[in-house]
């Protein structure tokens, strides 16, 4: 339990650089680590057995703007405008930047 709730490229045995585990990646590692030797099949029963169901991974897009889901359904309609998709809400207005330069004398 404890190695499946770390991703595979945090062991350095593995070598790999997959964050989410597969079958594969699971024998891999007992062939590497523990020097045991088991076919997917085998891993999979045993893995059923103590209560872990072994599914394929769900790709979830997570995204930090509030109306990702509201553009999302203008986008798959069509009526999602350029202007909406660069700015998240019209009526906050646009925050100003600023723009530092370092050059080798130190004059900015």
């Amino acid at each position: 339990m404890d190695v499946l709730a770390q991703a595979p490229a945090a062991l350095p045995l593995v070598n790999t650089a997959a964050q989410i585990w597969t079958q594969k990646l699971l024998v891999t590692y007992l062939t590497c680590c523990h020097e045991i030797t088991v076919t997917r099949t085998t891993l999979s029963k045993s893995l059923r057995r103590v209560g872990i169901r072994w599914r394929r991974a769900k790709l979830r897009v997570h995204s930090p703007d509030p109306l990702y889901v509201v553009k999302r359904q203008q986008a798959l309609t069509g009526t999602l405008t350029s202007a909406a998709a660069a700015h998240p809400r019209s009526d906050e207005p646009l925050k100003g930047t600023h723009l530092v330069f370092l050059d080798s004398t130190d004059l900015h």
